[in-house]
């Protein structure tokens, strides 16, 4: 047998073998894959017991959660929030059950993140030899980080779940062997997980080109009605999701917007702007968990992967890649964004093209160049987990922030807050005795300091808590900037009044000032020189 063929692996039988164990070589990568397995769920559960503060994000969705019913969960949310009907009745259940705490929020994320590791390692064991089930499940097990959304309040670990799963059935339904009537448990989930994740619509159509590719190739087709069977269950349960959900995300203007602007959208044009979207949104793929380090290395295998694949199995090909590409497809006509967590669906895709590739080279004449190759790219992933392990990603600790103002407030005391603090400071305000406090929100005017003065030059007379947080969290440019920031919004706030209290907690800026002395809070800043 080719040692790059994606089929099962089977070994011979010896004959001192007793029937249904097994072999060494399977006992061994059954226990470095579970081994592996193990790992990533305890490193997924370090995130989850790190029970860091809600960034802004998933407060905005958890607010939603927490306030409305179960029937208001299918109106549009609030805070231009999207997420999957099906989701959103798990985290109200987790609410209604355990509460509405961090850990409450969090819970079904973290399972499905966690769940989604023996899932993958057995769809792997179906497409991929021994070595190469291996290397792509240690991928996926060491990508951990903040990146990959393990264990947060949104749908994005739920999205790997649903997908996962899918392809599991789909490679299972797809051996010839199978009868038609097997198919209905595909058709079925296939059906549910649509209500449960936006993007599985692009694994759904990735199944059903892998079929089309192996129906064709039968001499005579077999189990068209079964296929037939798959589309119209699939179609219908798309088309109402569509109708009583899906449209009025796709209409919505502020979402539009929000991703126009943050070039989501595929350009449909030749020009060279537009190949450099392609390009960079292609090395994006890559660049989680492996970092910007190892992502040129990981497309090179994943190019290596796509030509093994197609070598042994087309359809196989057509699961892995249709989905990346109807998303494209989605994502040109401003249906679905492509970009960071909403495609993170696409992750084990990749991850078992380049774990294929990589295996090709190491069974090639050039066995060390794999070794070295191999070591190369696990470098950043095992670093980020021994980093994760030490200290769990976050993004704000407005949770802190909040605990401080609660411990040293005053009655009349009045909040000023960015607009990025917003969501965390309405989540927690009931936690921490501050529900029904006099909150302006700060509208950030043109994002100077002149703009930033002039807001709270209207709290003359009056103590006053500022509370700033950096909306870059993640973005290195934008992190730099918010610490240079800083300093001069302490400037600005101290040439306005007397500062009582500080903190500055992770990504936040939290300060008490006495604006009592009018002239003082009126004073123009024109001295003050914002460019250094």
């Amino acid at each position: 047998m080719d040692c790059t063929t994606l089929d099962v692996i089977e070994y011979p039988k010896t004959a001192d073998q007793p029937s249904g164990s097994l072999r060494p070589r399977d006992a061994r990568t059954s226990i470095i894959a579970w081994g592996l397995i193990l790992l990533g769920a305890a490193t997924r559960l370090r995130i989850y017991l790190g029970d860091q503060s809600l960034w802004r994000d998933e407060a905005k969705l958890a607010l939603n959660i927490t306030q409305r019913s179960l029937s208001g969960l299918f109106q549009p949310l609030d805070y231009y929030q999207a997420a999957p009907l099906g989701f959103l009745m798990i985290e109200k259940c987790a609410v209604r059950f355990f509460g509405g705490s961090e850990l409450a929020l969090r819970f079904w994320p973290m399972l499905a993140s966690i769940l989604t590791l023996p899932l993958f390692y057995h769809l792997c064991r179906r497409l991929l030899t021994p070595r190469a089930t291996i290397i792509a499940l240690a991928i996926l097990a060491l990508a951990a980080d903040n990146s990959f959304h393990t264990a947060e309040a949104k749908q994005y670990s739920t999205d790997l779940f649903v997908a996962v799963g899918l392809l599991l059935l789909a490679a299972i339904s797809m051996k010839d062997d199978v009868p038609a009537k097997n198919l209905l448990p595909l058709a079925i989930f296939g059906a549910a997980a649509i209500w449960f994740s936006h993007p599985v619509i692009f694994v759904l159509i990735g199944i059903g080109a892998a079929f089309t590719i192996s129906w064709l190739s039968q001499r005579p087709p077999r189990r068209t009605r079964g296929m037939l069977l798959l589309a119209a269950v699939w179609i219908g349960s798309f088309l109402a999701n569509y109708l009583l959900s899906l449209r009025k995300l796709t209409h919505s203007d502020y979402l539009q917007n929000f991703w126009s602007t943050a070039g989501a959208y595929a350009p449909l044009s030749a020009s060279g702007s537009a190949i450099f979207w392609y390009k960079r949104k292609f090395y994006a793929l890559f660049l989680n968990p492996f970092s910007m380090e190892g992502e040129s290395l990981a497309v090179l295998l994943f190019l290596l992967g796509i030509v093994a694949i197609y070598r042994i199995r087309k359809s196989t090909l057509a699961m892995l890649l249709v989905p990346i590409l109807a998303a494209l497809g989605a994502s040109a006509i401003h249906k679905y964004p492509f970009d960071s967590r909403l495609i993170l669906f696409i992750f084990p895709l990749t991850t078992i093209a380049v774990a294929a590739g990589l295996n090709l080279l190491w069974e090639s004449p050039f066995r060390p160049v794999g070794i070295l190759v191999l070591c190369l790219l696990m470098l950043s992933p095992v670093t980020r987990t021994l980093a994760t392990w030490a200290n769990p990603p976050k993004n704000c600790e407005i949770r802190d922030s909040m605990a401080f103002i609660a411990q040293h407030r005053q009655p009349g005391d009045i909040f000023y807050l960015s607009p990025s603090a917003m969501p965390g400071f309405e989540f927690y305000q009931a936690h921490f005795g501050l529900a029904g406090a006099p909150v302006v929100f700060g509208s950030s005017g043109d994002g100077s300091l002149d703009s930033f003065a002039a807001e709270l030059s209207g709290f003359a007379g009056k103590r006053v808590w500022v509370l700033v947080e950096n909306q870059s969290s993640g973005d290195p440019v934008g992190e730099a900037e918010f610490i240079m920031q800083q300093p001069k919004i302490m400037d600005v706030l101290d040439s306005m009044g007397k500062r009582v209290w500080k903190a500055e907690p992770f990504n936040e800026y939290v300060a008490c000032y006495d604006l009592t002395n009018k002239a003082h809070a009126h004073a123009r800043l024109s001295w003050l020189d914002f460019s250094q």
